[in-house]
């Protein structure tokens, strides 16, 4: 029996999202590596105890901090 319920096809591309912006990263250049850590340490949880939402919220801080976080360098946000 198929159900055509919208909330777990939403909830896939959530996940496909949030899987997405975090596979992002492993292009991003050194500093922004090491400003994403900070902001994931500066949580004080450990890694198991992270959520989606928190990861995300430091994905998020980074790229705003940060000009372009996949360049050779990166260039402040004033």
């Amino acid at each position: 029996m198929a159900h055509s319920h919208g909330a777990p096809a939403h909830a896939a591309r959530q996940l496909a999202h949030f899987f997405g912006q975090i596979a992002d990263t492993t292009e991003w250049n050194h500093a922004c590596w090491q400003g994403l850590f900070a902001r994931l340490l500066g949580a004080g949880k450990t890694p198991a105890e992270l959520t989606l939402g928190e990861i995300q919220n430091a994905v998020d801080q980074v790229k705003a901090r940060w000009a372009d976080c996949q360049g050779t360098g990166p260039r402040a946000v004033s």
